[in-house]
Parts: structure tokens; sequence; C-alpha cells
């Protein structure tokens, strides 16, 4: 017996590039159908996936998720996991909040680790909206919610993915006092920088939910439709996805989440500075006819659905509420990492060298919010839409709550 020459992997798979690629073509194309198996570490099974993908004409990775689509891709891989949170390169939250979307990549953060999931999003058992709903934010809640982590199998193939992990910031014993409702608190810094966290955490759980139910609209509802084509049915859904918009994201947003982020960043930044002065610039906002009619015009919008000549005002109307909505929250995020990065460049000092910058970004916030109201009345009176047409829409009954869905059940009397 004579002893083998030690080689890489991929090297391997490089060099017989071309007998690979014909067991890997389906039997459709001529090839051989071949099944793959990995089995290995996550490093080595990372290897492997990425040589395949570069001994192929085109797209590497569509040939991935063929095979996974055929069943032809097996999986058996194990790591050495603890203490990786710590390896690779360190990353910000700045930088996993703006990895949502095609154009960026798709990035998630687990246990302190940041996984690119641009590729495995395709490959996902459960279909990509699952990662989707996740990327761009912390998603160790949700991982662990299903139990992925205590999977031993399920937690290596994550590993392969892994391109560093979260730095943590130092504030050190920092603190402020800050004042809300219920008086005077003291508050260490961290806690602060958290507030801000979740408050781009938020925006960014929101931007991936109406990405995903405005990405309905170009999607194929009805057989043989051209899925760029707005029919009626897919109009009817952007309606009720801007109302639920307005509703359940936009209004909590600004009278809970960020009336406390304000309230905290002045607390901390000016003292001499009245925390009041939001609720007065929300109230002057909520005043304005715009955001009267912006409110009330979703009922105008759906008299014209059911009016077959006025549909094309309709439809348009309904393509602007799409693209405006996810606008905003686009808006009030680079609005909100601005706050973000103060204290990733100044941690402990942020306060003394920054504080202006904090409190502008949460003043912007809000501006953001009046020039969305400002930009949408604008196009509703533009398409014929007045305050006379808008009228106040059925209120929206309390949630009841569904057993096993997380909300209460309410037997009835």
């Amino acid at each position: 017996m004579q002893a083998g020459q030690r080689r890489r992997v991929d090297d391997v798979i490089r060099a017989e590039a071309d007998a690979l690629w014909e067991l890997l073509r389906s039997t459709d194309e001529g090839g051989h159908g071949a099944h793959v198996y990995v089995c290995g570490s996550a490093r080595f099974a990372a290897a492997v996936l990425r040589a395949l993908t570069g001994i192929v004409p085109g797209d590497g990775g569509e040939l991935l998720r063929q095979l996974v689509a055929d069943g032809r891709l097996a999986q058996d891989v194990f790591t050495t996991y603890l203490g990786h949170a710590q390896q690779g390169p360190r990353f910000e939250v700045s930088d996993l909040a703006q990895h949502n979307t095609p154009d960026a990549g798709y990035w998630m953060a687990i246990g302190g680790a940041v996984f690119d999931v641009s590729e495995f999003i395709h490959l996902h058992i459960g279909g990509p909206h699952i990662i989707r709903n996740h990327v761009g934010l912390d998603a160790t809640a949700a991982y662990r919610k299903v139990l992925h982590h205590a999977q031993a199998e399920i937690d290596a193939q994550l590993a392969m993915y892994q391109i560093g992990h979260l730095r943590r910031l130092q504030f050190g014993a920092r603190w402020g006092v800050v004042l809300t409702e219920d008086g005077l608190h003291a508050l260490p810094l961290e806690e602060l920088f958290r507030t801000w966290v979740r408050f781009v955490y938020l925006l960014v759980g929101m931007e991936n939910a109406l990405t995903a139910d405005y990405g309905f609209t170009t999607s194929v509802a009805t057989s043989g439709e051209d899925p760029r084509e707005l029919t009626p049915f897919k109009a009817q859904y952007i309606l009720e996805a801007h109302r639920r918009f307005l509703v359940s994201y936009l209004d909590g947003l600004v009278q809970e989440d960020l009336r406390t982020l304000w309230q905290l960043t002045v607390g901390f930044c000016d003292p001499h500075l009245d925390i009041r002065s939001f609720d007065t610039d929300l109230a002057d906002m909520s005043a304005r006819p715009d955001v009267a009619l912006v409110r009330h015009c979703v009922p105008a919008v759906k008299e014209l659905l059911l009016d077959g000549d006025d549909f094309r005002r309709a439809a348009a109307l309904c393509r602007i509420f799409a693209r405006v909505d996810v606008q905003l929250l686009r808006e009030l995020k680079t609005a909100a990492l601005e706050g973000i990065r103060a204290f990733e460049i100044h941690e402990a000092d942020v306060v003394e060298r920054a504080g202006a910058t904090l409190l502008n970004a949460a003043r912007e916030t809000l501006a953001a919010v009046s020039a969305y109201y400002r930009r949408l009345a604008e196009q509703a009176r533009g398409h014929g839409i007045t305050a006379a047409d808008a009228v106040v829409e059925e209120a929206i009954p309390p949630d009841r709550g569904l057993p096993g869905h997380g909300g209460p059940l309410q037997l009835p009397d």
C-alpha cells in the first residue's frame, strides 16, 4: 500500500471538476443525477459546498438550491461550537441592521455570533420567508424558541455561515438620571444604548414584515396571470397591509417606542430640555389636515376599487402606499442608526461627545413621520382624494386572542 498525497478537499473537487459536473447534472440534462452526501466539521462542509458552486457553469448557488429541491443533498455536520461567538471579525449593530435586503445581503446574529445567510435563505427547509423575517437583527430568541440550540446538527450547520461576532461596547459604570411619568430614575448608560438598539431592531423587523407583505404583489396569485399586474385582489391586499401599517405599526412606534427613546435620551443628554416637547410636537403633527386625510383615505380608495372605471386611479394609489410605507421605515432606520453609530464611536463618552447627535437623531425620526404624512396627502390629492372623500373607517375590533397564538382567550359571556 502506498501513502497518498495530502490534499485539501476543495483542491480535489476543483481538480475533478469536469467529472463531478457530469455526475451532478440532472438526468434531464444528460448527466447522472448523482446525490451528494457531506459529512464532517462545519468548516469542512462549508469548504465542500463553496468548491462545488465553483465547478459549475453559471450560478453555482443555483446548483445547491436545485440539489436541495431534488432531495439530492444531505449533510451530517458537527462542530466544536463553544467560544465561536468571539472568533473572527467583529461587527457593529449598525452593520447588522443594514443587511436585510437582497442588494446588501442577509445577515443575522444568534448568541453574539454573526451569520451571512444570503445563500442559506434559499436552502432552508422551512422556506426563505422564515429566515427573511429575522435578517438584520438579533434572532437569538426566535432561534431558541424553536429549540434549534438544543439540536446539535442544526447548530453545527449554522456554524457553516458564521462570519464573525458582534462587538460588545464598553460603558463602564456611567449612568444618568431620567424623568418619566413614574418619576426620576437612575439608569445605566448601557440601558440607554439597549433602548436605541431595541428601537432599531423593531424598525428592521417591521421593514422585513412589510417587505414580505408587499412582495406578495409581485407573485402569481392566480394561474396564468402576469406577476407584474396589480389585480383588484392584490390591490385589496395592499390596502389591508397599508391600513395595518398605519394602525398597528406606526401608531405604536411613534406613541410608545419613539416617545420612550426621546424621554431617556433627553434625560442623559440635556436635563434642561422639557421632555413634554415630544408630546407637543406629536400633537401638532396629528392635528394637521394631512394626517387626517391619510388616516381616512383607505375607505375612499376601497370605493375606487369597486368602480371599474376608477380602478387605474386606485391601483396607482396602492402602488404609492406600498412604496412610501417601506420608504418611511428605511428613513427611520437611517436616522436611528446615526444614534447607534454615536454609541459605537464614543462608547462611555457618548453623552459628552455626541449628546447633540443622539437628540438630533431622535428628532429626525419624528420629522420623517411628519414628512411621510405630507407626501402621502399630496399624492392622495393628486389622484383626486380630498377631505370630503375621506371617511372614518370602522374601527378594528380588539384582538380576542387565539389558543396557542399568544393572545388571551376571552370566552363569551
